[in-house]
């Protein structure tokens, strides 16, 4: 089979449509500046399961998070001081 320039234009295609988005992940560190409390609270909410993360692999065990779940936290936080106030 020959390669030309546009059977790979047409596999790169093909390729990109297969592919699905990687979401952003923020730290630990990270989600606890952004939501304005404590690293400790964070790790308690991730055990408790109120937050989805995942555990990178290594020596540090970090987690990461998907950064869309910290805007719904966010969102939801604003939408309720508005219905108390």
């Amino acid at each position: 089979m020959r390669v030309t320039w546009l059977s790979l234009t047409v596999q790169a295609a093909r390729l990109s449509r297969m592919a699905k988005p990687v979401p952003e992940m923020v730290s630990n560190t990270e989600a606890a500046k952004l939501l304005g409390v404590s690293k400790r609270t964070v790790h308690r909410h991730i055990a408790r399961g109120l937050i989805p993360a995942t555990k990178l692999a290594g020596a540090t065990g970090s987690w990461v998070i998907p950064r869309s779940v910290i805007d719904k936290i966010l969102a939801a936080r604003e939408k309720e001081l508005r219905q108390v106030s």
